[in-house]
């Protein structure tokens, strides 16, 4: 394929900002590509890895392989009836736009995903989640391009997606950098029904007689923008740890202690705040040299400037010490770390 670069800065692919290189680079504008790709000299003496927007990943070293970001673009309705659109999603088409097709056609259940950085395959990679709602929820079929021997297609149900907190089949060894995902099938509703599951978003989007789908995004839209820094202006990947999920009475006592905040999940388990933690630990707010916690929410993990991924890694560590020193558990990345 003609259209390899070779030593290709992947700065501007990934919302940390982080300045590091890949050996080989190409972008797939479609399904067609793919297959050309595959018996590629390039890509078969080297290593790969699939990127989306890179808007999950902290890049730590170069990457001396072959890095594959899909550029799969278009929206259209696969099928319809009363009560459901089935919505066909090119997996590179940013997570953003999708939110704006379905608010402009009358289609909804994402409209509280609005302003998640990243775009709709790694959205499902991922399986994004915010203020009551995860993708996860709407999924009908993935398509995805096998990157192994035999090279062929597969469609996976929304149960062989295999959802979960922040996870997917995606993330799996056997499906990680094995596989591109090439569409998504959507399922949304023709009827709304507002999701006010947190508290805070009924608040901002005030007291109408009549709440629409927009109404609830411009006020989810809102609360992101004063909590969450631009990545356009400051490189981060939002939350860099996920929400810690643990039994109950074996952190009662430390629950109690600091004044946790308890999120039921099952009937033995709860999930506690990353966010509090990291807070209580002194590390909101926090900086050293160009990378610190952003001071408005402190799951978020900031290069300030010119911070290497190295730099920003290991101070993430220093989060993940102090947190277990205090609390007795071990925050998980949400990024993917390479």
């Amino acid at each position: 394929m003609t259209d390899i670069e070779v030593r290709k800065n992947l700065k501007d692919y990934n919302t940390f900002g982080v300045a590091v290189e890949a050996k080989y680079f190409v972008e797939v504008e479609n399904e067609t590509k793919l297959n050309e790709l595959v018996s590629d000299a390039v890509f078969l003496s080297n290593n790969h890895l699939v990127i989306g927007n890179g808007s999950n990943i902290l890049f730590t070293n170069d990457f001396n392989g072959l890095v594959i970001k899909s550029a799969i673009e278009g929206i259209e309705v696969e099928c319809e009836d009363d009560d459901s659109v089935y919505l066909k999603v090119g997996s590179g088409v940013e997570w953003n736009q999708v939110i704006e097709y379905a608010l402009q056609n009358g289609y909804y259940g994402i409209e509280n995903l609005i302003d998640i950085p990243g775009d709709c395959g790694g959205a499902v990679v991922q399986n994004i989640g915010a203020y009551g709602v995860e993708i996860g929820n709407y999924v009908c079929k993935v398509r995805a391009f096998r990157l192994s021997s035999p090279y062929d297609f597969i469609e996976l149900s929304n149960k062989e997606c295999r959802f979960g907190y922040r996870q997917s089949v995606f993330k799996s060894d056997s499906f990680t950098n094995n596989y591109l995902i090439t569409y998504v099938i959507l399922r949304l509703s023709k009827h709304f029904v507002p999701n006010f599951q947190y508290s805070g978003v009924e608040q901002a989007v005030g007291d109408k007689e009549s709440v629409t789908a927009r109404d609830v995004a411009e006020a989810i839209s809102n609360i992101r923008k004063d909590k969450l820094p631009d990545v356009k202006e400051i490189g981060s990947a939002g939350s860099f740890f996920k929400n810690p999920v643990v039994e109950y009475l074996k952190y009662k006592d430390i629950i109690e202690k600091y004044n946790l905040k308890v999120y039921p999940v099952t009937a033995v388990e709860c999930k506690l705040s990353a966010a509090q933690m990291i807070e209580i630990a002194g590390y909101k707010g926090k900086r050293d040299g160009d990378v610190g916690v952003y001071d408005k929410h402190s799951l978020i993990v900031c290069n300030y400037g010119n911070a290497t991924g190295e730099e920003i890694y290991q101070f993430a560590l220093q989060i993940v010490e102090k947190v277990n020193y205090m609390f007795n558990l071990t925050l998980n990345s949400e990024v993917i770390i390479w």
